[in-house]
C-alpha cells in the first residue's frame, strides 16, 4: 500500500474540494427529476414509494348510457379523496381522471339486454407522474327473462320480440383503482404540485344574460323524461336567449357564438360543452351532452361567453328532467 505524506496546504485545499463536491452532490439530489438510490435520501428530498396495490377512489363525473356513448369515448373521473402514503398526500382530491369506454352492446329482441366495459389505465400522481393502475367497470343491463315469458305466454311466438334493458351508469358513481407498481413520487412541495380543481378570477365579474326557455326535440312534455335503458333518440335541446341589447342581435354581433356549457350544479366540467348550432338568440345542443351533466330533478346549468371585444358573459339556467330509474 502506497502512503503519500500531504503538506498542510495540500491538506486544507482537499478538504476544501470535499466541501463542494459534497455541497453539489446535495444540489444535484435536490434537483428537479433528481433520482435517490436510497429511501433515506428519497424521504430527505421529499419522496416517498407508493406501494402497489394502493387503492384509489375515483368519481364518475357524468353519466354513461349504452346507446348514448360510443366505443373509445373518453370517460370522465377526478379522485374523490386525497390519497397519502406516510402522511404525505400523493394523489389529490378533484384531480382529473381520464377513462375510456372499451365495449358497448345494445339491447336486442329475445330480452337481451345490452351490456358496457369501461377502463381507466393511469392516474396522474401529485408531482404530475402518470402511474399505471388496474381499474375496470362491466355493467349488463336489467334482466328481463320474466317479462320474455309473460310476453311468450300471453302472444306466443310475438313474446320474441321483448327487448331487453340498456345499462348505464350515473354521475357520481365510485369505481376502485389500484397502482400496479411501486413508484416514487416527489411530495416535497404538495401544494404546488396539487392540481388546481378551481378556475382564477379573470378581471372583471361577467355580464348576465338570461335564457328565456327551452325545448327538447324529442318530446314536448314538461319536464322531459329520458328512458335511457331504451335509447330513444334524443336528437337537440335549444335554448333561447334574451336579447342583450334592444332587438336580438345577428350571431357575429354578440357572445353567442362563443356560448358553452361550463357547470352543472356548481361543479365544473372537465370538457365544456359546445353548441351543434347557433340561429340568432336560439342556441342547439346535442341533447345528450347537456343530459348527461344532469341529475334527476332540477340542475342548474351555467353557460358562458364572450364577446369580440373580450368581454366575459354568464347565464345560470334551472333545467328540470327526469331519469326512468328501475331497480
Amino acid at each position: 500500500m502506497l502512503h503519500l505524506a500531504l503538506s498542510p496546504a495540500h491538506a486544507c485545499l482537499l478538504a476544501i474540494v470535499g466541501l463542494v463536491t459534497g455541497a453539489a452532490a446535495d444540489a444535484a439530489s435536490s434537483a428537479p427529476g433528481a433520482v435517490p438510490t436510497t429511501d433515506a435520501a428519497a424521504r430527505a428530498v421529499g419522496q416517498v414509494r407508493v406501494p402497489s396495490a394502493t387503492p384509489i377512489l375515483l368519481e364518475l363525473q357524468h353519466h354513461i348510457a349504452v346507446g348514448y356513448t360510443p366505443v373509445d369515448a373518453p370517460i370522465w373521473f377526478r379522485i374523490a379523496e386525497d390519497v397519502r402514503v406516510e402522511g404525505a398526500v400523493v394523489f389529490a382530491q378533484g384531480t382529473v381522471v381520464k377513462g375510456r369506454m372499451i365495449d358497448s352492446l345494445e339491447r336486442a329482441r329475445a330480452a337481451t339486454s345490452g351490456r358496457l366495459s369501461l377502463g381507466v389505465q393511469f392516474v396522474p400522481a401529485v408531482d404530475g407522474q402518470q402511474l399505471r393502475v388496474l381499474a375496470n367497470l362491466n355493467r349488463s343491463g336489467r334482466d328481463r327473462s320474466n317479462a320474455l315469458v309473460g310476453w311468450s305466454i300471453m302472444w306466443g311466438l310475438g313474446g320474441m320480440m321483448t327487448r331487453g334493458a340498456n345499462p348505464y351508469l350515473l354521475r357520481g358513481t365510485q369505481l376502485e383503482a389500484l397502482v400496479l407498481t411501486e413508484t416514487a413520487v416527489a411530495v416535497a412541495a404538495p401544494e404546488a404540485v396539487r392540481l388546481r380543481t378551481d378556475s382564477p378570477a379573470e378581471g372583471p365579474a361577467p355580464q348576465s344574460m338570461s335564457v328565456i326557455e327551452h325545448r327538447f326535440a324529442f318530446t314536448r312534455r314538461e319536464p322531459a323524461v329520458i328512458d335511457v335503458e331504451r335509447n330513444p333518440a334524443l336528437k337537440t335541446v335549444a335554448f333561447r336567449f334574451a336579447p342583450l341589447h334592444g332587438p336580438a342581435m345577428p350571431a357575429g354581433d354578440g357572445p353567442l357564438p362563443s356560448l358553452r356549457l361550463e357547470q352543472a350544479d356548481g361543479r365544473d366540467l372537465v370538457e365544456p360543452v359546445r353548441p351543434q348550432r347557433i340561429d340568432r338568440d336560439t342556441v342547439t345542443f346535442d341533447s345528450w351532452d347537456i343530459l348527461q351533466h344532469c341529475h334527476e330533478g332540477t340542475t342548474q346549468l351555467r353557460f358562458s361567453a364572450r364577446d369580440a371585444e373580450g368581454r366575459r358573459y354568464e347565464a345560470l339556467y334551472p333545467l328540470t328532467v327526469r331519469f326512468l330509474i328501475r331497480s
